[in-house]
């Protein structure tokens, strides 16, 4: 199997930032992060909708999912090129 291109990954980012929700979600994630439960409340989503999206988000190595006690918290980890743009944009327009 090839490697991917730098250009097919970023490519591949895109889709995955291309969803309202998975946008909705980064732009609500805590410094310190935060877990399912969390998001589903501040968004009114589904938990279903929520933990398939953040799915996504970790396959792609857009967000890492961190031991915090009995919780598992949801932070941004790659904050690098498109994705710190995205963000960035994001929390601006949310006033944070």
């Amino acid at each position: 199997m090839r490697k991917k291109s730098k250009i097919a990954k970023i490519a591949d980012a895109l889709r995955i930032l291309g969803s309202e929700v998975r946008l909705q979600i980064l732009a609500n994630l805590d410094k310190d992060g935060c877990n399912v439960k969390e998001i589903q409340e501040r968004l009114n989503l589904k938990q279903s909708t929520v933990s398939q999206n953040l799915k996504l988000l970790r396959m792609q190595g857009i967000v890492k999912a961190v031991r915090k006690g009995n919780r598992r918290c949801y932070e941004v980890v790659n904050q690098k090129g498109i994705v710190q743009m995205v963000i960035k944009y994001l929390k601006r327009e949310r006033g944070g």
